[in-house]
């Protein structure tokens, strides 16, 4: 009877010894659970913020490339004009004095002066409008990087 009753108590004992570790068990999973999908939550939103933040800037970029053409093309149009009317300027002062090649001589200077200003002038406006980008892109990412 005494072994009987001592082997219960030690049943007993296991049994409660057994549950109290499942339960210390079954909290420390839930603990770790909740810390893993916490962890994995905000990956998500960090991973959905840097991805909105891509498309953002790939947009402006898209946007400042588009400027760019339009601007070129603007450019382009301008140095057109401006050479038709050299061009028309030349010939009329050629027939009006046809003769004095001294006259025709500096106006075909002018002419290679107009040109080469035209270019310094394309030259410089290409580089301020590179300028600007590579700001606006840098103030895009540095307050994008400030705002992590």
């Amino acid at each position: 009877m005494f072994s009987e009753t001592i082997s219960k108590e030690s049943s007993y004992k296991m049994k409660q010894v057994w549950k109290t570790r499942e339960e210390q068990m079954m909290q420390v999973r839930k603990k770790y659970y909740q810390q893993f999908m916490d962890l994995f939550n905000q990956w998500d939103l960090e991973r959905q913020k840097y991805k909105k933040q891509q498309e953002n800037i790939m947009s402006i970029f898209k946007q400042q490339k588009m400027m760019l053409r339009q601007c070129k093309i603007k450019h382009n149009q301008r140095v057109k004009l401006i050479v038709q009317m050299v061009t028309r300027y030349i010939q009329i002062l050629k027939n009006m004095d046809g003769k004095n090649n001294l006259h025709t001589a500096s106006f075909i200077e002018l002419k290679k002066e107009i040109a080469e200003y035209q270019k310094k002038y394309m030259m410089e406006t290409q580089q301020q409008e590179i300028a600007n980008i590579r700001k606006s892109l840098q103030s895009i990412l540095f307050d994008d990087s400030l705002k992590n």
